[in-house]
C-alpha cells in the first residue's frame, strides 16, 4: 500500500508544549485541562523557529546556505551556493547565486528560537541574514536643491 506524500499530516513538533505542561502540572499540583491549553499558547509564542522555507543564510565568506524545507525546530533540507552582487531597488547587495547550487543536504538548525539560528559545515558558521535596507536616496531632484536655496 502506498502513502501519498500530499496525503500525510504535516508534522508539527509537541515536545516543547508537552514539557511545558508537565511543569504547569507540576506547579500548580493538578492535571486541568487548562495547563494543557496555556502549554501550547506558550509554546508557540517561544519555541517556533525563525527560519522557514526559502530563507538565506550566509557565512562571514559571503556563501550562502538556503533552506529550502523545514523538517523540524532543530533539522532543515537545503542548498550551500556562492554570492553574486545584485542591485536591488537602488541598493547593491549580496544575494545567493541559485545558478550554482549544490546537492541538497540535511543540516541541524543551531539555536533555532534566537534570532541568530545558525547552521554549521565544518568550522563555518552559517547565519540568519536579518538585513533591512534603509532607505536613502543621495540624489535629489533640481528642484528640490533650488526650492532649498530660495
Amino acid at each position: 500500500m502506498k502513502f501519498s506524500k500530499l496525503l500525510m499530516p504535516k508534522y508539527r513538533d509537541n515536545r516543547h508544549a508537552r514539557a511545558i505542561k508537565v511543569s504547569l502540572n507540576k506547579h500548580f499540583g493538578n492535571t486541568s485541562a487548562l495547563n494543557k491549553e496555556l502549554a501550547h499558547l506558550i509554546a508557540s509564542f517561544s519555541h517556533t523557529a525563525n527560519i522557514s522555507g526559502g530563507s538565506y543564510l550566509v557565512s562571514a565568506d559571503l556563501k550562502f546556505f538556503v533552506v529550502q524545507k523545514l523538517l523540524s525546530n532543530h533539522w532543515c533540507l537545503g542548498w550551500f551556493c556562492p554570492s553574486k552582487l545584485a542591485l536591488i531597488k537602488n541598493d547593491v547587495r549580496y544575494v545567493p547565486n541559485l545558478l550554482h547550487r549544490g546537492k541538497i543536504q540535511r543540516k541541524r538548525i543551531n539555536h533555532p528560537f534566537t534570532k541568530h539560528p545558525s547552521v554549521n559545515i565544518r568550522k563555518n558558521k552559517y547565519f540568519l541574514q536579518n538585513y533591512t535596507p534603509k532607505p536613502y536616496n543621495s540624489v535629489r531632484l533640481f528642484s528640490e536643491i533650488i526650492g532649498a536655496l530660495f
